[in-house]
């Protein structure tokens, strides 16, 4: 085979560009200076993050404590703002009862003695007690139901007892205060 070159001469000779040895050195050591810095920057910044984070928790430890009060505060608060809830409902649930006991003490004959009065958040009051007669427990009844302040008077249960060799009569009697029922449609609930 036959080889023609056809090339002029001068690019024949001219050599391959080669990085010369001490080139590639330099490259070599910029290299390496690069990643020292690079290694040395975040080795301080490492350093640097490390000590902030011990100082905000050393922060966090002198701030726990008032961490600790402001939480027993609003605890507290929450507790004194329950409190007044309950005072206010209590304030606007407040029923003359002073003025039914005495209504009660009026309407009761002097031959019928009460055992137990009890009432509940509705104004249903439930009375028991002893007369010396079915006729006194007759009035006392009779007397309720004449009363504006009771309604649904409603004998529950009555019968003969003996008591210190005497013979009374035992009774449970039930009905629905007027003047409670007002005051709470007055105060709209």
């Amino acid at each position: 085979m036959i080889r023609i070159n056809l090339l002029p001469e001068e690019r024949e000779r001219r050599p391959r560009f080669r990085l010369p040895r001490l080139s590639t050195f330099a490259l070599l050591l910029l290299l390496l200076v690069l990643l020292g810095t690079w290694w040395t920057y975040l080795t301080v910044r490492n350093s640097r993050l490390e000590a902030e984070v011990r100082r905000l928790d050393e922060e966090i430890a002198l701030l726990r404590p008032k961490v600790q009060q402001v939480e027993a505060l609003r605890s507290r608060i929450e507790q004194a703002r329950r409190r007044e809830a309950l005072l206010r409902r209590l304030e606007q649930a407040v029923f003359p009862w002073d003025h039914v006991l005495e209504e009660v003490r009026a309407l009761t004959p002097k031959d019928v003695w009460l055992t137990n009065l009890a009432s509940d958040e509705r104004g249903n009051v439930t009375i028991g007690g002893f007369g010396l007669s079915y006729a006194a427990v007759a009035r006392f009844i009779a007397n309720l139901e004449a009363s504006p302040s009771f309604h649904e008077v409603d004998l529950g249960g009555s019968q003969k007892q003996q008591i210190a060799g005497r013979s009374v009569v035992n009774f449970t009697l039930t009905c629905r205060l007027a003047t409670f029922q007002a005051s709470k449609e007055a105060s709209g609930q």
